[in-house]
């Protein structure tokens, strides 16, 4: 059996988080309890049955979010893992109402040891790039080939982990009860739940729940979205999966960074996932969240290779929405209600990729007199209706500038 402090690390916390349990945040563990973890977990009998718990709960996230989990369990294994969970740990305890009456200082000491313990887990855009092309002429040997695509699949699979940790915190939820004293009322947070309990009595008081995330934002004295950041940074597919739009108060500072995510999106597998995800989310949803940014990147790309490759890749991947939105699965009512100004530039930029860059607005196999390519040159024109001409006429000379006289 594992020693006492890993068993309620994994017992009361990791495991509830992963499951959607009730999760127990206890002390903060710090360096110091983050190396006795681990010392334990080496030394301890049960050390392996915890991790291989852990592992077997996070397969079990994914599947329940859509995402098939890696087939070879081994591929899990991920160094990072332990420190991104005892990092949520310490940032949840950070949150806790008792906690606002320790003296600033400890509470910013803490702070700046959780960003310091995430920021080795941030990926390099080199360990997200996609593996070579298979097909070009200068391709690897058959071993060195085998050797890469094993790394890629492990690569992909720590990803996967580490946003099947992370991700229940955008889920998760605390319990508060409001009831009345002889001196008022009186919100009592984070108040344990009861069980079986379907509805609260009236000695209790009204029950009600929120959610944690928005409130670590504010921690020390606002100093949590640092935090939360570098957080999303070590996860960069669950930065994905919850995109934020930048006007929304409990997301300032939380916007995605294109240009940090693009390399995941030249992985194909993680992309085919971001993909189904906006789909679920609906174009509306996603186009709130990407036009302020996607203009943005334009601006950057016209003078920077770099930022030009990661603009191609987030165009690619709108235009794939598009297509699977309204050409290849199309609603039946089409994109005919008006569109809202903060969504304007995602289907503007549709309409004139189809005049400046065509290579990037449909596939390059696709015919002229194919049924799918009307139904395409339809949702184009569409698009163009739908948004003031100005605004086209805009981002057209926008993506001139960033990436070269229209090829067609």
């Amino acid at each position: 059996m594992a020693a006492p402090f890993s068993e309620q690390f994994f017992d009361r916390f990791a495991l509830p988080l992963l499951r959607g349990g009730e999760v127990a945040i206890g002390r903060p563990l710090g360096g110091r309890g983050m190396r006795r973890l681990l010392t334990e977990l080496a030394s301890a009998s049960g050390g392996g049955e915890h991790l291989s718990g852990l592992v077997s709960a996070a397969q079990d996230r994914l599947l329940s979010m859509g995402i098939p989990p890696p087939s070879d369990p081994r591929h899990f294994d991920d160094p990072g893992a332990l420190l991104l969970l005892a990092a949520l740990h310490d940032l949840l305890f950070l949150a806790r109402p008792e906690v606002g009456g320790l003296r600033p200082a400890l509470r910013a000491a803490l702070l700046h040891e959780i960003e310091t313990s995430l920021q080795p887990l941030v990926p390099e855009p080199s360990e997200l790039s996609e593996p070579d092309d298979p097909l070009a002429p200068d391709r690897p040997s058959a071993i060195a080939e085998s050797e890469q695509a094993a790394a890629a699949a492990q690569r992909d699979a720590q990803i996967l982990m580490r946003h099947a940790l992370a991700e229940p915190l955008f889920r998760l939820q605390r319990l508060d009860r409001r009831r009345r004293t002889w001196l008022g009322e009186q919100l009592d947070r984070g108040v344990p739940g009861r069980a079986g309990a379907t509805e609260p009595s009236g000695e209790d008081g009204l029950e009600l729940t929120s959610l944690c995330w928005p409130e670590l934002l504010l921690v020390v004295g606002g100093q949590g979205t640092q935090v939360l950041r570098a957080l999303l940074a070590a996860s960069p597919l669950t930065a994905l999966w919850y995109p934020r739009p930048p006007s929304a108060v409990a997301g300032q500072g939380l916007a995605l960074d294109l240009r940090q995510l693009a390399p995941l999106l030249r992985r194909r597998h993680l992309s085919r996932i971001v993909c189904r995800r906006y789909l679920a989310l609906g174009l509306s949803a996603v186009a709130q969240v990407l036009s302020g940014p996607l203009v943005a990147l334009l601006g950057q790309a016209a003078s920077d290779a770099g930022a030009r490759r990661d603009l191609q890749t987030w165009l690619g991947l709108c235009s794939h929405l598009h297509w699977l939105s309204y050409v290849v699965f199309p609603s039946s009512s089409g994109l005919t209600a008006a569109i809202p100004e903060s969504e304007t530039p995602f289907f503007a930029l549709f309409a004139s990729l189809w005049l400046s860059a065509p290579q990037l607005a449909r596939p390059a196999d696709l015919t002229v007199d194919s049924p799918l390519y009307q139904r395409a040159v339809a949702h184009a024109e569409a698009c163009r209706a739908a948004v003031p001409p100005i605004v086209v006429s805009h981002l057209q000379g926008l993506l001139t500038r960033a990436l070269g006289s229209p090829s067609q």
